[in-house]
C-alpha cells in the first residue's frame, strides 16, 4: 500500500470537507449585507445619505471586531433612481448576500420585493415608504413611517391646525406620491377642489399653474419627487401663484431646501433625530465629508443596526432564523428612540411633524 498516496488523499478529504462545511452554512469569516441606493438620478440626495449611515454603522461594528469573530462585508449597489431588480437580483444570485438594505423610493422598491420574497432575504426599507411594499411579505421591514401614517397626518393637519377647508392637490405620477395622495383622500374632511398630476421628471408647469390660479383655494398640497419638484418651486414663484404649498416629505431634501425657490413651504416629515454628533460622525469619511445631510443618514443607520443586531442574536445564521430575529427587533435607534415592528413589518410608533422652509432652512413649526 502506497501510505504516502493515502495521506494525501486523506488530507485532500479533510480540506474539501472544511469547505463544504463553510459554503452550507458553517461559521463564515464574512457576513455579506447589500445595500442598493439611488446613489445617482433623481433621489440621489436620499441614497447618498442612506448610504453614508449604513457604512457608518458597519463601520462602528467593524472596528469593534465584527459579529461574533465574523466581520461584516458592504456590497453597494446604485439603482439610478430607475431600477433596482438587476442589483438585487446580482446581490442576491452573485454575491450571495445575507440580507439587504434598499436606501431608495417605493417606485424601484416595489418590483424587488417579488424577488426577496420568493428567496426569503430579509430586506430593510430606509425610506420606501408605499403602505403596500410590507404587506405582501413576511421579509420586508422599514424604519421609516408608512405612506398611511403620513397621509392621514396631513389630512388631519392641514384641517385642524391650519383651519384649511379646501384645497388642490397636485401629485407626481409615481408610486410613493400615489400612495400619499390616496391616503389624504381618505383622511381630508374639507373638500379637494381639484387633482392634478404631473408626469415624472416634468419641466413645464404653465398649464397646471394657470389652472391652480383659477380655483378658489388658498393650500395647494405638493406631492412631488425633489428633482420635479425644483423645476415646480422655480416656475411657481417665477408664475406669481398667491396659493401656499402644503408638502410631502421629499421636500426634506438639502438641494431643494437651499435652492432658494422654497422658502415658506410647509411640508410634512417623520420625526427623525439628527444629532449634531452624529452629522460629524458622518463627515469623518472621505466620502462623504461634504455632504449635505438629512433625514435619510439616521434612518440608514438604524436600518444597519437593526440588521445588525438580529444578526448578532441569530444562531445559527440562515434567512429564516434572520427573519425570526428582526420580528423580535426592540432598539433604540438614532432616527427613532424606539425601534419596534408592527405584525406587517412597518414602525409601530411613528410620530411626524410639521416644517417650514426659510432664508434656505428648514425649520420646526411650533
Amino acid at each position: 500500500m502506497n501510505f504516502k498516496a493515502v495521506l494525501f488523499g486523506v488530507i485532500a478529504l479533510i480540506i474539501l470537507a472544511v469547505i463544504i462545511g463553510f459554503s452550507v452554512g458553517g461559521d463564515k469569516d464574512v457576513i455579506k449585507i447589500g445595500i442598493i441606493a439611488p446613489l445617482t438620478g433623481d433621489i440621489a440626495s436620499w441614497g447618498q445619505n442612506g448610504l453614508a449611515g449604513v457604512e457608518l454603522a458597519v463601520k462602528e461594528i467593524n472596528d469593534a471586531g465584527g459579529i461574533n469573530g465574523s466581520l461584516v462585508e458592504l456590497i453597494v449597489e446604485d439603482d439610478k433612481s430607475t431600477d433596482a431588480v438587476n442589483p438585487a437580483n446580482k446581490l442576491i444570485n452573485i454575491d450571495n448576500v445575507d440580507a439587504l438594505i434598499f436606501a431608495g423610493g417605493s417606485n424601484q422598491a416595489q418590483p424587488i420585493i417579488p424577488i426577496v420574497t420568493e428567496k426569503q432575504i430579509p430586506l430593510i426599507l430606509t425610506v420606501a415608504s408605499n403602505p403596500d411594499l410590507t404587506l405582501s411579505s413576511d421579509c420586508v421591514f422599514r424604519v421609516y413611517p408608512s405612506d398611511t401614517a403620513q397621509g392621514k397626518f396631513a389630512a388631519e393637519y392641514l384641517y385642524n391646525n391650519l383651519n384649511v377647508k379646501n384645497v388642490a392637490v397636485i401629485y407626481e405620477q409615481n408610486q410613493w406620491a400615489t400612495g400619499v395622495k390616496e391616503v389624504f383622500e381618505k383622511g381630508y374632511k374639507g373638500t379637494i377642489e381639484e387633482v392634478i398630476i404631473l408626469q415624472k421628471y416634468q419641466q413645464d408647469f404653465k398649464t397646471e399653474l394657470t389652472k391652480l390660479d383659477s380655483l378658489d383655494v388658498n393650500y395647494v398640497y405638493v406631492l412631488v419627487y425633489p428633482e420635479t419638484g425644483m423645476a415646480f418651486l422655480n416656475q411657481y414663484k417665477t408664475f406669481g401663484s398667491d396659493k401656499k404649498i402644503f408638502g410631502g416629505d421629499m421636500f426634506d431634501s438639502g438641494e431643494l431646501i437651499t435652492s432658494g425657490f422654497a422658502d415658506g413651504v410647509l411640508y410634512t416629515v417623520p420625526k427623525v433625530t439628527t444629532p449634531e454628533s452624529f452629522k460629524e460622525e458622518i463627515k469623518t469619511m472621505p466620502a462623504f465629508s461634504t455632504l449635505e445631510i438629512s433625514l435619510a443618514a439616521p434612518l440608514g443607520y438604524d436600518a444597519a443596526k437593526v440588521l445588525l443586531t438580529a444578526l448578532e442574536n441569530v444562531a445559527p445564521l440562515s434567512s429564516e432564523n434572520l427573519i425570526i430575529e428582526l420580528k423580535k427587533t426592540s432598539i433604540a435607534g438614532m432616527s427613532n428612540s424606539l425601534i419596534e415592528f408592527d405584525n406587517h413589518g412597518d414602525l409601530k410608533t411613528p410620530g411626524f411633524e410639521v416644517k417650514m422652509i426659510n432664508n434656505k432652512e428648514a425649520v420646526p413649526v411650533k
